[in-house]
């Protein structure tokens, strides 16, 4: 557990100075280079602590070696994988791998890159409180997730970083964002109907269209296992992590956050931004809820747990500074313990190893 105790110090540090950087170099009236320079250089030393501890890893993640078993095969049916579209994101990802020193330890380290790096560009470029969300990226889990599910989260990191074209209301774009995700993993596709849940504003017709498509998700399993089952050419159902309920601890974490929707106010819902970060929490609870029984379909949440990064600093702006300062530390002790529980409860993760001693 020490390098993963050593890596958030180091996060908790660098975040916190690039955010001191930044509200200074934001208050300014004047352009300041200087300034500007030193706040990027933590937010990127930051992201590489956070890419090389992922990077660098042996054998932390449940599907490490299958990723690694398959790294020739990945590359050798890329062509192939591309005509098929049979997810073939990772395939390229070790094409270039192989250019660059051909072990599977190079392509791994390059999809860390690739989401760690579109997630805390992403936060960086729209939260409003830069240390605060890099806590929150690691204790909700979206970080060491990605340990577990390379390609999915990589389809998640390629959403994440194109969610504005859901801000700005831009079907055919946010198509392509869904495609490209999709080269990864693709249950991306789920995330398109996404599009017409998500209002300018929260009202009792927009919590309600969420509520009935979280109802059709949780009468819809055994289809999904269908259809599941038909792209990939075996029944699905018979495997024990399909049918496995969800820890019910990851439905409170994820319900937690609406509670303090009951404090904001109403100009701050219906602010057309604030409200679409906000709407994503409500999504998030409801489609982990729905797929409850089944901790393969609860994957979803890869999709949308990351969105609480960016929600939660915005729904703490409707408090006084002494109060947002209190609940700030009481999210990340409470979000702290659950991060710990979570790793320390898995073989898969706690005993860390580096690939240098592989």
């Amino acid at each position: 557990m020490l390098p993963y105790f050593v890596t958030i110090l180091l996060v908790a540090i660098l975040s916190s100075t690039a955010q001191k950087y930044k509200l200074a170099f934001c208050s300014l009236e004047h352009y300041d280079r200087k300034l500007e320079k030193s706040y990027r250089f933590f937010v990127f030393l930051t992201a590489a602590v956070l890419i090389f501890v992922a990077g660098v890893r042996y054998r932390v993640g449940t599907d490490y070696m299958s990723y690694t078993i398959g790294y020739e095969t990945r590359a050798e049916h890329l062509w192939q994988d591309i005509i098929e579209f049979s997810e073939p994101g990772l395939g390229f990802i070790a094409y270039i791998s192989h250019y660059i020193y051909d072990d599977y330890a190079t392509m791994i380290f390059i999809a860390s890159i690739i989401t760690v790096g579109a997630h805390v560009v992403t936060i960086n470029k729209y939260s409003e409180d830069f240390f605060f969300s890099m806590m929150l990226y690691i204790f909700i889990g979206a970080w060491h997730g990605s340990f577990n599910g390379i390609r999915q989260y990589l389809a998640a990191a390629v959403l994440f970083l194109g969610h504005r074209y859901l801000l700005q209301r831009s079907f055919w774009k946010y198509l392509l964002v869904v495609l490209a995700a999709a080269c990864f993993h693709l249950t991306a596709f789920v995330m398109l109907p996404v599009y017409f849940l998500v209002r300018e504003k929260i009202d009792i017709k927009t919590i309600s269209l969420v509520l009935l498509t979280g109802m059709v998700l949780y009468f819809s399993g055994d289809v999904l296992f269908e259809i599941m089952g038909f792209i990939k050419g075996r029944d699905q159902s018979e495997y024990e992590y399909m049918t496995t309920d969800v820890n019910i601890f990851r439905i409170l974490v994820a319900f937690a956050p609406l509670l303090l929707m009951v404090f904001a106010r109403k100009r701050f819902l219906t602010d057309t931004e604030n409200a679409f970060y906000v709407i994503m929490l409500v999504i998030n609870a409801v489609f982990l809820f729905a797929t409850s029984g089944s901790a393969y379909l609860a994957r979803i949440g890869i999709y949308t747990d990351v969105y609480a990064t960016l929600a939660f600093p915005k729904l703490l702006k409707v408090f006084q500074k002494r109060d947002r300062n209190v609940l700030k530390f009481i999210i990340l002790a409470l979000y702290g313990l659950y991060w710990f529980y979570e790793v320390w409860s898995r073989d898969s993760l706690n005993h860390f190893r580096w690939i240098f001693s592989r």
